[in-house]
This record gives C-alpha cells, structure tokens and sequence, in this order.
C-alpha cells in the first residue's frame, strides 16, 4: 500500500513539473516574441497567428511529453523535467528563429502573420514547430552515461537535425514550382510572399513534419554512453535522413498522379489555393514520413 502512494505522489510530482514547464514555455515565447498574444488572439481576431500558435502549442506539448517519460537517470524524476524540459524549451525557442532567418529568409515571419495576417506562413511556422518538437523528442529519450552527456547530446541532436530540416526544407522550396494561367511560374516562397497562398503553406508544412519524422527516427529512444557512440548516430542520422528525404522529394510526384489522378495538385494548390488538396497533399507528406520513420527506427 505505501507503495502505491509513493507511486502516486511521484506521478503527481512529475504530472506538476510537466505542466509548470509547459506553461513556461508558453509564457517564455510571449516575453520573447514580438507577438503579443492577448492582441493577435483576442482583440484582432488573427486566424494566422491562431495557426502559429496552435502549432507552437503542439511542438511544445511534444517536448514535455519526452521529458516526462521515464528516463532512469542520477536526477530524480521531477528534477529531470524540469533539467531536461526547460533545456528543450530554450532550443524550441531558437527552432523560431531558424524558421524566420533560414527557411523562410525573403520575408519576416512577424510582419507576415501579424500586419498582413497571411495563412499561409501561419501553417509553415506551425509544421516548423511540430517538427522541431519531433526532433526534440528523439532527442530526450534514451539513456545517456550521465547529466552532462545528456545535455551534450540533446543540444548536438538539435543543432545536427536543425541543419537537416534547413536544408530539406529549402530544397523543396526550390524544387517545388506553381505554374499559373498567366503563363507565370512562381516558387514556393514567391507563393507565400506575395499570393498569401495558404494551400501552398498548408502544403509545405506537411513536407516539412514528414521530413522531421525521418530524421528523428535516427535518434528516437537511442542510448548514448560515449562521445563515439553519439559520432556513430550523427553519422547514422545524416545518411538516413539523405535518403529519406530524397525518396519523400522523388516519389511525391507519383503519389500525385496515383492518388489525385483526377485533378493537377500544382495547378489547385498553386493557381486555384485550394485546401481540400493541399490538405491531401500534406497529409501524404506526413504519411510518407511515418512510413519512413517505421522503416528507419
């Protein structure tokens, strides 16, 4: 019976760590964002920064999730989460600034959700913030040989995978090009800067969680005791997520044609911004993310 309660209390200590964290974070990104929240939500009614923050809420539950599982490391449990969950909150924080300065540079991610309330960045930050906080689960779960290698490894899993995203990321929007009755060929960024097109953000950012799915999968639940074992997954991490990312890239053309083979996806997410079909779109993107990420862990 004793340990029963003890079990509980401990639950109840753990359950009171997550949540404080998680509000932290919260409030961590208010004071540190140009955002101000009670504006954007209540009196301007933005539907973008809805979408953004809705995302940011998601990474952010993702990450103390992580934190919060059983980790059976030299800091009690509750200490753990706090240790671990506020580190991942800093990191999160900077996942933000990457999104504005390296996936989406032509513009400022601020001025487009909040002054020109553009939906489709809103979902492109928010698929950022999901993925981030994919990465940064992998990144807190598994064991490590002790507290500072634990922190080594989180930070070095997030910068590493952060480079990953960054550059799949601007690949597909290079890549990726809408065509338009005009005659006009516009490219992702061009999409979201200046058409607002939300079906193409809606779109992106389903590309942008898949790709997380495949490279957390290299880092989910593995145990680190040396700096060679954590070299050895780095480099494990880097190949799969080349190959991975570049089946997702090559192979989404035919899932176009297979799955929608009544209708051109570039032509309805690009000149017609429909969101039925990017919804579609982005949801095979996750699909194939999972599916590489079974296949990867």
């Amino acid at each position: 019976m004793n340990n029963f309660f003890l079990s509980v209390a401990d639950n109840l200590a753990c359950f009171v760590s997550a949540a404080t964290v998680a509000l932290l974070g919260l409030y961590f990104y208010d004071w540190t964002t140009p955002f101000q929240f009670k504006s954007e939500l209540s009196e301007k009614d933005n539907p973008a920064f809805g979408i953004h923050i809705t995302g940011y809420i998601i990474g952010l539950m993702i990450i103390v999730m992580a934190a919060a599982s059983p980790s059976g490391g030299e800091l009690p449990h509750p200490v753990d989460i706090w240790v671990f969950g506020g580190l991942a909150v800093v990191l999160f924080r900077f996942g933000a600034i990457v999104t504005d300065k390296l996936i989406l540079p032509a513009f400022s991610d601020w001025k487009e959700i909040s002054e020109d309330r553009n939906i489709g960045v809103g979902f492109v930050t928010a698929g950022v913030f999901i993925a981030t906080g994919s990465i940064l689960k992998g990144a807190l779960t598994g064991e490590s040989s002790g507290l500072l290698m634990g922190i080594l490894t989180t930070v070095e899993y997030f910068i590493f995978s952060q480079i990953i995203l960054v550059a799949a990321s601007s690949l597909y929007a290079k890549l990726r090009k809408y065509k338009h009755n005009d005659g006009s060929t516009l490219t992702v960024i061009q999409e979201l800067r200046d058409n607002d097109n939300p079906a193409v953000g809606l779109s992106f950012a389903g590309f942008i969680v898949g790709a997380a799915l495949v490279v957390s999968a290299s880092i989910d639940g593995n145990d680190i005791t040396s700096m060679d074992k954590l070299f050895h997954v780095l480099w494990t991490l880097l190949a799969s997520s080349v190959l991975g990312v570049g089946s997702m890239l090559l192979i989404q053309p035919f899932v176009d044609k297979a799955v929608l083979p009544y209708a051109s996806v570039n032509n309805e997410v690009g000149q017609q911004k429909n969101m039925a079909i990017a919804g579609v779109n982005a949801a095979f993107y996750v699909g194939l993310g999972l599916i590489l990420y079974s296949l990867t862990a």
